[in-house]
């Protein structure tokens, strides 16, 4: 619903990147933290850019799948923009 509001330089990334898939966007990044574990070494990082308004959900998402030591990282404009987790098998 806020991909109308963003900025013209943010409509210039891949629309599917912007939106999702899915009502609330999150489709492919549910798939990503549900397939990385997989792909990691032990005490490697998934990061994930992200829009400010998604942070807590993306944070609740890698706690569920496992991830430890979930972090939020700012933007320039101190938006949260980041999310990491480490995961630890």
């Amino acid at each position: 619903s806020w991909y109308d509001d963003t900025q013209m330089q943010v409509k210039a990334e891949p629309a599917l990147a912007l939106l999702g898939g899915d009502a609330d966007g999150l489709a492919i990044i549910r798939r990503i933290i549900d397939e990385a574990p997989e792909h990691l070494y032990p005490g490697a990082a998934l990061c994930i850019e992200c829009d400010f308004r998604q942070v807590d959900q993306i944070s609740d998402l890698l706690r569920r799948r496992g991830f430890s030591n979930i972090g939020i990282r700012n933007d320039l404009a101190q938006h949260p923009r980041v999310v990491w987790g480490f995961i630890d098998v």
